[in-house]
């Protein structure tokens, strides 16, 4: 009898022999076959130790004691040989080793080489007993994995790219909005790690506001990537209403060292290719995970992205605030330069119009002198023509006077000779020329309209010297105005009235 106890790759042979049972002799009972099993394979393999690869199946934890299927599969997935397995206290801190130094949890669905003991037992059968663990090539396997992974996902779509030790997908194309304030998340139900998240964004000292929707997913164990994918189908449908300005794929809580979920191909395609920036805060300090590779943004945990957010959000108002300063000390450059202008303008347009005004007050004390120098010359001029007048009027009047008289003789003579009406006719001519010695008066003259002009204090022998807006008095036969002059209009002499 052949017993194969391992893979094809490291496969044990031998022979059971037992004799044939004589039909005539008496039959064996199971106990007797069992002694002889054990004796055959414990003489064989009792204090032999073998590494052994495979993969662990079935995993069940007591307390401190693992309990598992040890398989081997084709590349199609069917297994080829199992046999059960047991992990003892003894190797517990080789186990916490492991764990610590792959960051994955010593369970299913991991491959490992492991140095086992074979054992029998007739009560229980065939199994391995584990007496220690190869950290080194599970590390190995496991970055061969992710690196399969990440080759499948660069052959598979040309939406990815590798380029300078940097994964180019669409998602990482995308750019960040100024601010970002509506955020989902992917992540478990009650998960700390979205209380963390939120916590961080509620209690940031800058009175930032967000808004948050929850898209729960495991986030942890084997072969659970599609749930991480129905999140994010279910993201993008809401979307079309929501208007996300990020994702947010969290984890927390749970184990600290399952982070197998992130390097799925189906996780990492989906990532990639998602149509809004997606921001990882999974919890790992070690490696990157494949989500974290083909994400938009990424960082260690929950806290950090939250921080991360808020400093996203505080540089657009610092930029704000820095175009307010800018605008404000352009605003002040402004208005000094300007206040320097007006200065400047403001002195020139005083010493301008000190200059005007001195220039005026020239003009005004030559205008003043020429207007004094003709008002005198009219004022001669009248004050002689008037004289010519006065002594003219007098010699006029005695002429007058004088033949009045003569003429008043006659009359007297004539009155003594002449009626009564004769004389009276006599005395109104008398009256009449009287009344026009009177009218040629000076005092008489101005009686019957004609007036005086003054200007300066001066009689104003020439309309010349007068100018629109100057103030003259109007001496007439009883009163003196004063007035403004608003107009001047020459006017065309008339040669049949002599002027």
């Amino acid at each position: 009898m052949q017993l194969c106890l391992f893979s094809d790759a490291f496969c044990i042979s031998f022979y059971l022999i037992v004799p044939l049972p004589d039909m005539n002799k008496a039959s064996l009972r199971l106990s007797e076959l069992t002694a002889l099993v054990y004796q055959t394979i414990n003489g064989t393999f009792g204090h032999e130790h073998y590494w052994v690869i495979g993969e662990i199946s079935n995993h069940k934890n007591y307390g401190e004691r693992h309990y598992f299927d040890f398989i081997e599969k084709k590349e199609q997935g069917s297994i080829i040989a199992k046999i059960s397995a047991v992990a003892w206290d003894e190797v517990k801190e080789q186990i916490l080793y492991f764990e610590k130094t792959t960051g994955q949890k010593f369970t299913s669905g991991i491959k490992v080489l492991l140095n086992v003991r074979v054992n029998y037992s007739p009560q229980y059968g065939l199994s391995l007993y584990v007496q220690g663990i190869d950290a080194s090539y599970t590390l190995g396997e496991l970055a061969r994995q992710k690196q399969e992974t990440l080759a499948r996902l660069v052959y598979e779509n040309d939406f990815i790219t590798f380029q300078d030790g940097k994964y180019y997908t669409i998602n990482k194309a995308f750019s960040l909005p100024a601010v970002i304030q509506k955020i989902a998340i992917v992540s478990s139900v009650h998960s700390a790690g979205i209380e963390d998240f939120k916590k961080v964004l509620k209690e940031n000292n800058l009175g930032y506001r967000f808004d948050i929707c929850e898209f729960h997913s495991s986030v942890q164990g084997e072969n659970k990537g599609r749930e991480i994918v129905n999140a994010l189908i279910a993201i993008f449908k809401a979307n079309e209403k929501e208007r996300f300005d990020a994702v947010v794929i969290l984890r927390g809580g749970g184990s600290e060292t399952d982070f197998r979920i992130f390097d799925e191909y189906i996780v990492g395609l989906a990532v990639a290719k998602f149509p809004i920036p997606i921001f990882t805060g999974i919890g790992h300090t070690k490696d990157e995970t494949i989500a974290d590779l083909m994400a938009h943004t990424s960082t260690k945990t929950p806290t950090d992205t939250a921080k991360y957010i808020i400093e996203h959000n505080q540089i657009f108002e610092s930029s704000v605030l820095d175009l307010r300063n800018s605008i404000v000390k352009k605003i002040k450059d402004i208005q000094h330069r300007n206040a320097m202008l007006l200065a400047l303008a403001e002195n020139m347009v005083t010493e301008k119009s000190k200059t005007f005004l001195q220039q005026h007050k020239s003009n005004s004390a030559f205008l003043s002198q020429t207007v004094v120098r003709h008002t005198k010359d009219l004022l001669y001029g009248h004050k002689t023509c008037l004289g010519e007048m006065r002594l003219g009027l007098q010699s006029q009047s005695k002429n007058k006077i004088a033949n009045e008289k003569n003429q008043l003789s006659n009359i007297v003579l004539l009155y003594k000779k002449q009626p009564i009406n004769f004389i009276k006719n006599k005395y109104s001519l008398l009256g009449h020329f009287v009344s026009v010695i009177r009218l040629v008066h000076p005092e008489n003259i101005l009686r019957k309209g004609f007036a005086i002009i003054e200007h300066n204090g001066k009689i104003a022998k020439n309309a010349s010297d007068i100018n629109i807006g100057d103030t003259v008095d109007i001496i007439l036969s009883t009163d003196r105005l004063t007035s403004t002059v608003n107009k001047k209009q020459s006017v065309i002499k008339r040669k049949d009235i002599g002027i």
